[in-house]
């Protein structure tokens, strides 16, 4: 394998399993303030973190039903702040 390769997954590996959630929302609500709007890019690194990877991960968790109540209301709530639009089907569209 690749050094540079091995070396990227661990430092990925390390990111994901001891940054908190919280911490990745905080980076989130940075990202809102500098730039004015949730739509972060996929591939977009904020801060040297891959906020848009994060984002995301989140919108995948949140259309499985695999995001606890608490973060579904921090990101749902920050969202029709934005005036993000509802999913014609009746279901909330996590728009970020």
């Amino acid at each position: 394998m690749d050094d540079q390769f091995v070396t990227a997954l661990k430092a990925r590996i390390v990111e994901v399993t001891t940054v908190s959630w919280h911490f990745w929302y905080g980076l989130l609500l940075n990202y809102v303030e500098e730039y004015g709007h949730a739509k972060v890019p996929l591939r977009f690194k904020y801060e040297d973190f891959n906020l848009g990877g994060w984002v995301g991960n989140q919108k995948t968790n949140y259309k499985n039903d695999k995001l606890d109540l608490e973060r579904i209301k921090l990101l749902d709530h920050y969202r029709n702040g934005l005036g993000m639009p509802l999913k014609t089907n009746g279901m909330k569209e996590l728009a970020i």
